[in-house]
């Protein structure tokens, strides 16, 4: 008896745990993907309607009754891959080892690299109870619903200024929530990633908020809640309480794994990825918002249709019309296959997304072209300048690239202006401008010459001649841009002057495809000064130094200065526009001079300097700023920068700078580079209101990261630039602290960080020149909401976009647009009740009692 019990035990165990040498090679689960596997199988046996098999939490791996035998993977493009897992599971009906496929996708968020954790970031979780002792303001409201169905919620409003109470859900079963994504968030966080404290059984897993608070702005979520573990063996009750504070990134930028229709656990509505449906690429008919007066175009050759079609048609049906529209118009045009792959490529190698399509028209004519072909079929378009967006925003899966990179032509007027196609390179640029003037004028610019003028001059542009001169896009006297519908417009200081205004700091890709710029040369000696030195000791003292009395000494004549922490020390470079013989006396006038035992110094042309900043060792000669192609071939990695702005009000104390110092010794991978700006430079000169570009009174700006080569270190070096971001944010300025547009990270979507004070005039704009959100980006600028023809809510939703949140989310407005906090006076909320999206019947306090924050 014992022997044959022996016998069918160790069948058993060899059917459930049969070898996965049955499953090919290239389908081997793999470490990395044992959690994937294990969250998947979770996931369906947490939708089945009879019974689970051993809850829908298993966490003793000794009596686990499943195991993944394969885990095949297969790559659909845009981010997208295709996985079909096989399991051996004990059925909990027939008690029987089965066989199991589940076939799911995945999307890449390089914002986010664990996809277990999606859509949101996790700033910080770990295992902690409330404090006790604190008040808390609880109120009753009855909420209509987008469904038009009424439910009960308790709001509870003791949160930090700037930030709202995450409404507790009467209705646990309630998805898409506030309360709903807080508690999924942190029930995720429990099972996947804080293993120390995952405590004891296989268990049915349910979680309670305690107490959470939304931050509308940055749409930073941070609270309490419970993770309560029912024991499918013993039937006792474990309870866990997790402390999160976590940033939403967007279900459509940042999606859970999903399971595919027509597999087992299939449910349509967490269908996040890549579905039937049109993904927000049409423009729906008779939606189109009112909104302030037109712009005026110049004339077009022949106008396109104002509104697009009302038929419904699948993506792939809009996008073939759109391609025979665009072949039709000889346009050139790259569909499919590894040209679209090649041609999808961006310098960040960590977004390797593919377009739908990518459209390479010559002329701003052909742009006009490609757009009014692509808005009349309902496909969204994206530009293309130089594809250096830092999260690579040029390429976009649900849309078409337009990329510029046939029109570099730049023309030398007699007036000294430069006329600028937009896809031209800064490399090129200062090729051209060289070349043409015999190396009498110059170009105010960055230092990688593979950058695009495009995003570069719309975002502001910093380089080694703004203290003399302003940022680059000072520099613009005017631009021609495509609007949403394919008409031509002209933007100046007296033509379309919002515009104009909003192109100097209101970054790309926000208003429409910029294809000419008209750009001020400057004149610069023949001979300039490069200088470099290193700072080993006394570091926190020089930093100190550098930021508290070098701004308000600097000559202007030093038109550049950057400083570098990286290996244990500071690297200072820096440009002098005058003869290396004066540059010991400037130095020491502008306070930079004795800190280090040796500064090294060279005299060349300004194009020398151009190429030594570019530290690129191919680039050795001035045709070698304009040779893109072997740059990027050359150079492109994989990388994770931020930013911020050291504001004169709030400049950084000691410990921030030890923390910086601590962080760049742990992180052989990372850099912290700071621009001088301050108040004797031409920048500070201009009003911060002149222009969209509104930190203009910054002492620096900061960027911060790391670049790496090996895909398989992203998840731990984006980690570090997260860590680093999180102790340098208490520092910096409130209620959103300040970033550089053209160091855009979604992994801080704040808009308000991004523009500031010009943040709601920009959204007028927008308002004013694309009401339909046609040109969008997860970091778009969105138009104003309008009470009288709303924007297409297919446009607020796709990719992410950074525009108003969704109804359940709670965000209010205040007349201008502008979010406002919520406050707890029976006044203020009557105005709450009248600006909130969802209709809001009433408001009533129900008690004021202790409790915990």
């Amino acid at each position: 008896m014992g022997k044959t019990a022996g016998l069918l035990l160790r069948v058993s165990i060899l059917l459930l745990f049969a070898s996965s040498s049955l499953a090919q090679k290239t389908c081997k689960v793999s470490k990395d993907d044992a959690s994937l596997a294990r969250y998947i199988f979770e996931l369906w046996n947490n939708r089945q309607d009879k019974c689970e098999s051993g809850g829908d939490f298993l966490r003793d791996k000794k009596s686990i009754n499943y195991r993944a035998q394969s885990l095949c993977k297969e790559d659909l493009g845009g981010g997208v891959t295709k996985n079909t897992a096989r399991y051996r599971y004990k059925n909990c009906r027939s008690k029987k080892v089965e066989d199991l496929e589940i076939v799911f996708q995945t999307k890449q968020c390089f914002a986010q690299a664990d996809p277990l954790l999606s859509p949101m970031r996790v700033l910080q979780s770990k295992e902690a109870k409330m404090p006790k002792n604190c008040k808390l303001f609880v109120r009753q409201a009855d909420v209509l619903d987008l469904n038009n169905n009424w439910h009960v919620m308790l709001l509870v409003d003791d949160c930090p200024a700037g930030t709202q109470a995450v409404v507790i859900e009467k209705d646990q079963d309630k998805d898409f929530t506030q309360d709903w994504e807080f508690r999924h968030q942190v029930e995720n966080v429990y099972k996947y990633d804080l293993a120390n404290i995952n405590k004891g059984c296989n268990a049915y897993v349910s979680t309670k908020t305690d107490k959470a608070c939304y931050n509308p702005t940055t749409k930073e979520y941070e609270g309490y809640a419970t993770v309560t573990l029912e024991c499918i063996d013993s039937g006792k009750k474990e309870q866990v309480p997790i402390y999160l504070k976590a940033v939403d990134l967007g279900r459509a930028l940042c999606p859970w794994p999903e399971i595919v229709k027509g597999s087992p656990g299939y449910d349509p509505a967490f269908n996040f990825i890549s579905s039937s449906d049109d993904s927000g690429l049409l423009i729906p008919a008779s939606q189109t918002p009112t909104v302030p007066a037109k712009p005026v175009p110049s004339p077009p050759a022949e106008k396109p249709p104002s509104s697009p079609p009302a038929k419904e048609l699948t993506t792939k049906e809009k996008l073939n019309l759109a391609v025979k529209c665009m072949k039709d118009e000889k346009l050139s045009v790259i569909t499919g296959g590894p040209r679209l792959k090649e041609k999808s490529l961006v310098w960040n190698k960590l977004n390797d997304t593919v377009a739908l399509a990518v459209v390479e028209p010559a002329s701003t004519a052909d742009v006009g072209k490609a757009v009014g072909c692509m808005y009349r079929n309902g496909v969204r378009s994206v530009p293309k300048s130089g594809g250096h967006s830092y999260d690579g925003f040029s390429v976009l899966s649900s849309a078409v690239t337009i990329d510029l990179n046939k029109m570099k032509k730049v023309t030398l007027n007699q007036d000294s202006s430069a006329l600028v196609q937009g896809g031209t390179t800064l490399g090129e640029l200062y090729y051209e401008i060289w070349k043409q003037s015999k190396g009498k004028y110059a170009v105010v610019g960055g230092t990688c010459p593979a950058v695009g003028v495009g995003g570069h001059l719309l975002g502001g542009g910093i380089g080694f001649l703004n203290r003399m001169f302003g940022l680059a896009c000072d520099q613009v006297l005017s631009l021609t841009m495509i609007n949403y519908q394919g008409e031509t417009i002209q933007a100046s200081p007296s033509q379309n002057k919002d515009l104009f205004w909003a192109s100097c700091g209101g970054g790309g890709g926000n208003f429409g495809i910029v294809t000419e710029y008209t750009i001020k040369t400057v004149n610069v000696p023949p001979k300039v000064t490069t200088f470099d030195f290193v700072v080993r000791k006394d570091l926190v003292a020089f930093l100190e130094h550098m930021q508290n009395v070098v701004p308000d000494a600097a000559d202007p004549l030093i038109s550049g200065v950057q400083m570098n922490v990286e290996d244990g020390q500071v690297e200072v470079q820096g440009l002098y526009l005058g003869e290396k013989s004066n540059l010991d006396n400037v130095l020491k006038s502008s306070k930079m001079f004795g800190f280090s035992n040796k500064i090294n110094s060279q005299q060349m042309s300004w194009i020398e300097s151009a190429i030594k900043f570019a530290e690129y060792p191919s680039v050795k000669k001035p045709e070698d700023m304009a040779k893109t192609k072997n740059i990027e071939a050359k150079y492109r990695d994989y990388f994770n920068l931020n930013s911020f702005y050291i504001i004169p009000s709030k400049p950084l104390p000691k410990e921030a700078f030890e923390k910086m110092l601590d962080w760049a010794k742990q992180n052989k991978d990372g850099f912290i580079e700071f621009d001088l700006m301050g108040p004797k430079g031409k920048i500070a000169s201009i009003a911060s209101d002149a222009t969209a570009y509104t930190y203009r009174t910054a002492l620096y700006s900061v960027q911060f990261g790391n670049e790496w080569e090996k895909k398989q270190n992203s998840n731990k070096l984006i980690g570090q630039t997260v860590k680093l971001d999180n102790e340098m944010t208490p520092y910096l300025s409130k209620p959103a602290p300040p970033r550089v547009i053209n160091y855009l990270d979604i992994q801080t979507p704040s808009l308000l960080g991004y523009y500031g004070a010009n943040l709601q005039r920009l959204r007028t704009i927008k308002t004013q020149y694309d009401p339909q959100n046609y040109f969008q980006n997860p970091l778009t600028i969105p138009p104003l909401a309008t009470t009288t023809a709303p924007v297409s809510p297919a446009f607020n939703s796709d990719q992410g976009t950074a525009t108003d949140a969704p109804i359940s989310a709670g965000i209010e407005e205040d007349a201008s647009g502008s979010p406002v906090s919520q406050e707890t006076t029976t006044a203020s909320m009557a105005s709450y009740r009248g600006t909130l999206r969802a209709s809001i019947a009433a408001f009533v306090y129900l008690v004021l009692q202790d409790s915990c924050p």
